[in-house]
């Protein structure tokens, strides 16, 4: 009998061991056993084996977890672990890794709570969960068979809301001791949107499974230092006590704040339950600078449940501050603040101006109602400028309650745009908005009035005016009213037609909407942290315009503009990927462009959108000449990829009394953003430049005022590379100042962002004179020689030469083509001077020469400027050949040598080239300029020099008497102004 009963045990033992094996130690048992707790929890449980078992090695995939109150997700799981040890028992936990793990609840647009990746590997001792730390027993125990593990992760992402969270990149916490009274520390980093980047360290800490209690949490948010000490609950509410102090805070780090160095303590208490939730900030100092200003901040805050308490909260930055106090609730709301900016570039950089407010937010948070008086005076930012600026605000946030906003500007600045007076007004009165906009500038007016209500979140209404009255095309109006409706991420207007003297414009159709996707419910956690949000659109337009010449009105170098433009375009996708669908046409088009005397005839374009492909052609007749554009976007390409290119022959690009030019383009445009690519060829086959006389320019009134703002030039976003061969044919000709030929050559020209443009080729100048002083110069060879440096400083190689006969007699040579030879004292010669002219346009050098050779500097000057030797030049000749030479950088020797020749000619003791700094009252500016000075010495003390402004025609007479040794008298007359000075001089060794 005992021994039947004992089978029995044993059989019932070997059928639970079986079973148990079963589960444990297979994988189909592992399936099984998440089938059989899925049918045994409440909610639904889902997951796929990957391969291992319960006990060991597990990993399985598509972790998907549901009930009413949460949902779990996990792309990937993978457990291991063994009993290390019997006694105690400890667990082993080699490696638990887990992947793309989410919580989310029912009412949150965002997941709750979240990583990317997260690694728990150690021991758990089972002795440790019920055994205190102080326990006799525990001190006994190695530290081998102790619970110790480390919890490592990757993109922790904690929502606070749909638009703030906080996330932790990465981070390592080290857990030691008994869970009872474990000890923790590590590192980690915090981010987000609107959340300082910081590192951090837990330097001491310990806790249980209800709480923890820091002693010391170091990090280094905002470029500063911070310690964090305090007590965290979570069992049975979350509450916390803590105190965090911090040290050279910048908040310039993350928010658009001026730079600031503050210290700053704030206590912080709350509680959160699951019926009600209370926060206590209490901010105990706040001091130090905000762009050198003083800061200071003082104040308490008080939340709870849906109640605001704000208690004397003051914050103080230089000469401004901000008072706020007052309670916010659901039921009541008496909050009151007060604004005082003196002077406004204490807080926004680059501005000017000062602010005044002060308002008030009665009644109740579910229906505020708001009351606001602002005034801005002297303000500037950004190119805008305004005397003042008055806003006045009584109303509430619904827009379907009794609402009035006033806003009035004065002397609105804007770039080219100037505002006498602005008005905008915002009523609403039994439900109706109406919305009205005056503009009034010295030579333009601009009127606008809609009117509409509020429907189920919807505003519905009519552009009922619409106004814009511009001295130099009279004034455009709006036909009649057009239906409006607007929406929080959508607006349709229809139709929309404008009637200006130069016909009419309308849009028959115009509607758009953006809304938030519906994310895909497989979206990892770390796509949601890095993807920029995609938001899907929607919208349609139609328009026409049978009269285009309002295009003058935004580009005035355009007029004469004629055609027809139609456009039907459906627009579908998302913002990241557009679908575009539909046409455009533009027909019978012409225009000229005045400034380059050229006409646009024949001018047709056609655009076509077809899913994610926009494709366009265009052509163009320039004189007689045909230009053709073809190109393609691709709207699915992030950056919309265009690739364009632009072919023509023989096209008249410009048509002046100063140049005559044709141009055969053949072009290749790269666009992927922010970077354009050019490369092609630019053929000129012909051209005929005469540039007018640039010598004689007429100056402006004195009073004449130019105003620049003060703006800083923004960077450009596009990133320009070139490579464009520019060939010249053999029919450009050139006639200026004296120099007339053929230009020929080619130069490849290449721009890279950030660097100069560069050119590599040779320009040629041939069949080439040049008449200066009466005098004709053969162009013997001129090249501009281009090494891929900057473009603008090209190599020169030039030599003008002029051919004479040379009559030598026993006195000397002269310049003589009709010598008789018959004269026995007289020999005519046949003799060649010139100069070449290399190095480079920046630094040119020149080099006077004769062939045969045997002339000297001066006669070979005198030769070029006179037609006459050095012997022979006149007062004037002289004149003329010193200004000359004062223009050539000759060698030091021959330069020297000319002067004293022709200086001593003219009786000088002072001849040179000076560069100073005058006032020219034309331009009411200082100038660099650069003068030809002539000097003599009529006594020992008597110097008289005359200054003959080069560069700007300012002129200057000076006498200066010397008195005795170290005083002397100083008189100078000048263009500009007269004055005496007394000059007193001291020497020292």
């Amino acid at each position: 009998m005992i021994k039947a009963i004992i089978r029995s045990i044993l059989s019932i033992l070997l059928v639970l061991l079986t079973i148990f094996a079963f589960f444990s130690c297979t994988s189909i048992g592992l399936q099984l056993l998440l089938k059989l707790t899925d049918i045994m929890i409440p909610g639904q449980l889902q997951a796929t084996v990957e391969s291992g078992y319960l006990l060991g090695n597990m990993h399985l995939k598509q972790i998907y977890y549901h009930n009413e109150k949460t949902t779990i997700k996990a792309s990937d799981l993978q457990f291991s672990w063994y009993i290390k040890n019997f006694h105690p028992i400890i667990i082993a936990l080699p490696h638990v890794n887990l992947s793309d793990f989410i919580v989310e609840y029912p009412t949150a647009h965002e997941p709750v709570y979240g990583f990317a990746h997260a690694s728990l590997n150690g021991q758990l001792a089972l002795n440790d969960i019920s055994m205190r730390a102080d326990n006799a027993d525990r001190q006994s125990i190695s530290a081998s068979k102790k619970t110790h593990f480390t919890l490592a992760w990757q993109k922790m992402i904690i929502p606070i809301n749909p638009s703030f969270n906080i996330t932790f990149p990465v981070g390592k916490l080290i857990f030691d001791g008994p869970l009872m009274n474990y000890h923790v520390h590590g590192k980690f980093i915090s981010a987000g949107n609107n959340f300082p980047h910081a590192k951090w360290q837990i330097n001491k800490a310990t806790g249980n499974f209800e709480k923890i209690n820091i002693t010391s949490l170091t990090g280094t948010p905002l470029d500063g230092k911070a310690l964090l000490t305090g007590q965290v609950t979570w069992l049975p509410d979350v509450k916390w006590d803590a105190h965090l102090t911090g040290q050279h805070i910048n908040t310039a780090m993350t928010w658009p704040t001026p730079q600031s160095d503050v210290d700053i303590h704030i206590h912080s208490q709350g509680l959160m339950t699951k019926t009600e939730s209370q926060y206590r900030f209490e901010l105990k100092k706040l001091t130090g600078t905000a762009e050198n200003y003083p800061i200071k901040g003082t104040g308490n805050i008080l939340i709870s449940n849906d109640n605001y308490e704000f208690q004397q909260l003051l914050l103080q930055i230089g000469a401004a501050n901000l008072h706020a106090n007052g309670t916010l609730t659901p039921q009541s709301a008496n909050l009151i603040w007060q604004l005082h900016i003196p002077v406004l570039g204490d807080l926004l950089k680059d501005a000017k101006g000062s602010i005044n407010g002060e308002g008030s937010i009665i009644g109740s948070l579910q229906k505020p109602h708001i009351k606001t008086n602002l005034t801005v005076d002297n303000a500037a930012w950004r190119g805008l400028i305004a005397k003042r600026i008055i806003a006045q605000v009584d109303g509430y946030s619904n827009l379907n309650d009794a609402s009035n906003i006033n806003i009035s500007i004065i002397d609105l600045f804007t770039g080219n745009l100037q505002v006498n007076t602005a008005q905008l007004q915002f009523q609403n009165k039994q439900k109706q908005n109406q919305l009205t906009i005056d503009l009034k500038g010295p030579r333009s007016q601009f009127s606008f009035q809609a009117n509409g209500k509020l429907v189920s979140q919807q505003w519905q209404g009519q552009i009922g005016k619409l106004t814009l009255d511009m001295h130099n095309i009279g004034a455009i109006k709006l036909n009649s009213p057009a239906n409006l409706t607007l929406t929080q991420h959508s607006f349709a207007f229809q139709p929309f037609c404008l009637q200006a003297v130069f016909g009419q414009t309308c849009i028959q159709q115009a509607n758009f909407a953006i809304n938030s996707p519906l994310l895909p419910t497989k979206n990892k956690i770390a796509k949601k942290v890095l993807k920029a949000a995609d938001r899907t659109l929607t919208g349609a337009l139609q328009l026409s315009s049978h009269d285009l010449a309002f295009i003058s009105v935004f580009w005035p170098q355009i007029s004469n503009v004629r055609g027809e433009f139609n456009a039907n375009f459906r627009i579908s996708g998302t913002t990241v990927d557009p679908v575009l669908n539909g046409q455009a046409d533009l027909t019978n088009s012409s225009l000229s462009i005045p400034r380059l005397g050229i006409n646009l005839s024949n001018i047709m374009a056609h655009i076509a959108g077809n899913q994610s492909n926009l494709t366009y052609k265009a052509q163009a007749r320039f004189g007689n000449g045909m230009l053709n554009i073809d190109g393609a976007t691709d709207l699915a390409k992030k950056g919309f990829q265009s690739n364009i290119t632009i072919r023509g022959n023989d096209l008249l690009v410009m048509n002046t009394s100063d140049a005559e030019v044709y141009a055969s383009p053949n072009l290749e445009l790269d666009w992927l953003t922010p970077l354009l690519k050019i490369n092609g060829i630019i053929t000129i086959p012909s051209a005929k430049i005469t540039p007018r006389d640039l010598t004689s320019t007429i100056t402006l009134p004195n009073d004449v005022v130019f105003v620049t703002p003060d703006e800083r030039t923004e960077q450009q976003n596009t990133h320009i590379y070139s490579h464009v061969q520019i060939i010249l044919g053999d029919n450009i000709k050139f006639d200026y100042s004296g120099l007339n030929g053929n230009i020929t050559g080619a130069v490849t020209v290449e721009d890279k962002p950030g660097g100069d443009t560069t050119g590599s080729g040779t320009l040629s100048i041939v069949n080439a004179t040049y008449k200066a002083y009466g005098q004709n110069l053969g162009i013997r060879q001129g090249k501009l020689i281009f090494t891929g440096g900057p473009i603008n400083n090209p190599g020169l190689n030039i030599q003008a030469v002029k051919q004479l006969q040379v009559v030598t007699t026993s006195t000397g040579p002269q310049a003589n083509s009709s010598a008789k030879s018959s004269l026995g004292d007289y020999s005519s010669n046949q003799q060649t001077v010139g100069i070449n002219i290399s190095g480079t346009l920046s630094e040119p050098s020149a080099v006077l020469f004769s062939e045969p050779p045997g002339l000297s500097q001066s006669d070979i000057l005198s030769y070029l400027i006179t037609g006459r030797p050095a012997s022979q030049a006149t007062q004037q000749d002289s004149m003329n050949i010193l200004s000359a030479l004062s223009l050539l950088n000759l060698s030091g020797s021959s330069s020297s040598q000319i002067k004293n020749q022709f200086s001593s000619a003219l009786g000088l003791s002072e001849f040179s080239i000076s560069h100073e700094q005058e006032y020219d009252k034309q331009q009411n500016s200082v100038v660099e300029n650069t003068s030809l000075l002539l000097g003599k010495a009529l006594s020992p003390r008597l110097l008289v020099n005359y200054s003959l402004g080069l560069v700007e025609p300012i002129n200057t007479l000076k006498i200066v008497y010397k008195i005795q040794k170290n005083l002397s008298l100083q008189s100078e007359h000048s263009t500009n102004a007269n004055g005496v000075d007394l000059y007193y001089t001291i020497e020292r060794d």
